[in-house]
């Protein structure tokens, strides 16, 4: 009785520790579910890992550059250590369970609520299509875990600002840089956020509204440079909603005399003007099945379970949302990163597992958690 005592004690005085058990559970169930995943893009890595163990410059390419961070991972836990592969899986887990602590507390140190926190950091454990990708060689894990890592350093060091702080940060900002392509969204993110916070008087005086173009033409840069190392064009044309789905297209064609030697940006400006309404269509398509996460080909269980679970969550986080402006550095960041993500997805196509969704997630339950909370969210 009395180690029951004690247990409901250290419980009541620190509530997050029953999610301990439950993010077992969910880890638990979904290894023996998925076991480790080794898919389409895994063999790619895995042949980055092998060409940096047998000398060659096969990973060392402009599109496969971007990747390195995973693959000198691989390498050094699969040739230098001679680990087995369960042993990458096994640290993607490990690293996402930090990852859910330092949600916690980034979600608290806005709030300074245990509630908001706890409904955060439950909604990041429990989502099973957000904690299964911790088993699949593939860079989901390791770029969820770090975005987390670099929102709870950023939204810190507008509390506290340490050398040590922003040495952290420009680490992980490094990382995850070379870990995908879209690792450059969160610098763009980060410099967004800065830009606004340092001038936020200036950002939202009505006469001087144009600073706001600064950070504009920062992302626009970032676009255009992602548009010419992987450039959508051909999703465009075959008109795909959802990758790899033919059940859901909008026809396009070139127009006449169309020059393909331009930036990839201009490219897309002439395809839009010369089919604004196919362009129009295929965009929100591509918007409405990202964000809404349903598909036709997944069961009618499998879509219920998903808008019963997302439809409270958006709720929470758009209501929240509204009411906040950009002044806060957190909100800042997070919005800008759903932003860019949302931009990508509407230009490439809408991924048939939903994994581009995934990214973003985190995010949009720490909005969540701001949502369960009553009154102002902390700058």
């Amino acid at each position: 009785m009395m180690l029951i005592h004690n247990l409901v004690t250290v419980l009541t005085k620190r509530p997050a520790l029953l999610l301990v058990p439950i993010w077992l559970l969910v880890h638990v169930f979904l290894y023996q579910w998925f076991g480790v995943k080794v898919v389409y893009d895994s063999h790619r890595y895995l042949a980055y890992a092998n060409s940096l163990a047998e000398g060659s410059t096969f990973w060392y390419q402009s599109s496969s550059i971007f990747y390195s961070t995973y693959a000198l991972l691989l390498f050094f836990l699969l040739h230098v250590l001679k680990l087995p592969l369960i042993c990458v899986v096994l640290l993607q887990t490990v690293l996402s369970g930090v990852a859910a602590i330092y949600l916690y507390k980034t979600t608290f140190l806005q709030t300074f609520s245990r509630l908001s926190a706890l409904l955060a950091t439950f909604l990041f454990i429990v989502w099973p299509d957000l904690q299964s990708w911790n088993l699949y060689i593939h860079t989901e894990s390791l770029y969820i875990s770090l975005s987390v890592f670099i929102l709870y350093l950023f939204v810190r060091s507008q509390q506290k600002v340490t050398d040590n702080e922003r040495l952290k940060l420009l680490f992980l900002l490094l990382l995850i840089m070379f870990l995908r392509p879209n690792g450059l969204f969160l610098t763009a993110g980060i410099i967004t956020a800065i830009l606004i916070v340092r001038y936020k008087e200036a950002f939202f005086l009505a006469g001087k509204r144009l600073l706001l173009f600064i950070p504009l033409l920062l992302l626009l840069v970032v676009l255009i440079l992602l548009l010419e190392v992987f450039s959508p064009l051909q999703y465009f044309i075959n008109g795909q909603v959802i990758q790899g789905y033919n059940g859901i297209t909008v026809t396009l064609n070139f127009p006449p005399a169309f020059d393909h030697s331009r930036l990839v940006i201009f490219q897309l400006m002439e395809l839009f003007f010369h089919q604004p309404l196919q362009c129009l269509k295929l965009l929100l398509l591509r918007f409405l099945f990202f964000w809404g996460q349903i598909r036709p080909y997944y069961s009618l269980r499998h879509n219920l379970l998903i808008v019963t679970f997302f439809i409270p969550v958006y709720y929470l986080a758009i209501t929240k949302l509204g009411n906040l402006r950009l002044r806060h550095p957190g909100i800042t960041l997070m919005a800008t990163l759903m932003l860019l993500h949302t931009l990508m997805v509407m230009a490439v196509s809408v991924d048939w597992d939903n994994r581009f969704i995934v990214p973003v997630l985190p995010f949009v339950f720490v909005l969540a958690g701001f949502g369960a909370k009553a009154g102002k969210i902390r700058n």
